[in-house]
């Protein structure tokens, strides 16, 4: 199995797969969508809320704020030696505004500058003699327990392997058929410039003679994209995925289920 970093650009990441089944691809995918740990606002107090929107309604907004989290300081809650909780397994938040004007997630003051909210999150809008003030806690969790705690969306499609036969004719009716600009004419031939942007969808080869352009998926090689929340670098989620599922493969494997 082997892995190629294809494309890298802030919290998106796109790489290629090889000699791996469809099984273990998909797996990869449930790993990072539902395993991977972040952190994320679980519990919220309010002092005073005179807002338009009820408690409720902030409360799962605040819950939905991605904080940027370090995996290697802090514990789940229930795996803590604490009793009720501390710095190892908690994050305290607070927030306290007057209105007029816009409350954001940078409005949210963390006990701990490691754990920071995302900024610019849109939280509530405050009139005039309006007011928000509350405290709230963040714990780790996974995405499979809540959607609040997913660290990543991810996806996959099987490689394209595009093949030109010599019954081509070059009539140029399948590069205007491509939606992705996949197939170009150059020197009077037809040729593929950007095989990895191929979707297979097939329009090409519906379009010319039968058996002039052949549009398949290769079982053994997947092109992902996966984007983060922004808790967690993109390298971070895929390393912490694959270390997951190589944890799990061991536990089956020492149980002789594998």
């Amino acid at each position: 199995m082997g892995v190629e970093i294809i494309g890298e650009n802030g919290g998106s990441l796109s790489f290629v797969l090889s000699d791996a089944s469809v099984s273990l691809a998909n797996a990869i995918r449930r790993t990072v969508i539902g395993e991977v740990p972040t952190l994320a606002i679980d519990e919220v107090e309010f002092y005073d809320n005179t807002s338009s929107l009820y408690d409720e309604i902030i409360a799962h907004r605040l819950s939905l704020v991605p904080i940027v989290t370090d995996l290697s300081l802090l514990n789940f809650k229930d795996e803590c030696s604490c009793e009720d909780g501390c710095p190892s397994c908690e994050v305290e938040l607070s927030l306290k505004k007057k209105g007029p004007g816009m409350v954001r997630s940078d409005d949210l003051k963390s006990s701990n500058k490691n754990f920071a909210p995302i900024p610019g999150v849109l939280l509530a809008k405050l009139g005039k003699t309006q007011e928000i003030d509350l405290k709230a806690r963040a714990v780790l969790g996974r995405g499979c327990d809540n959607t609040r705690w997913q660290a990543a969306v991810m996806g996959y499609k099987y490689y394209p392997v595009i093949s030109i036969s010599d019954d081509c004719t070059v009539c140029g009716d399948c590069v205007k058929a491509c939606p992705r600009s996949v197939l170009a004419v150059k020197a009077d031939k037809l040729t593929v410039v950007s095989e990895r942007d191929c979707i297979l969808c097939r329009a090409c080869s519906d379009v010319c003679e039968p058996g002039a352009i052949k549009v398949d998926g290769d079982e053994h090689r997947f092109i992902y994209e996966l984007e983060t929340t922004g808790s967690l670098k993109p390298r971070e989620v895929l390393s912490k995925a694959l270390d997951i599922l190589k944890e799990k493969a061991d536990e089956l494997s020492s149980k002789g289920m594998i």
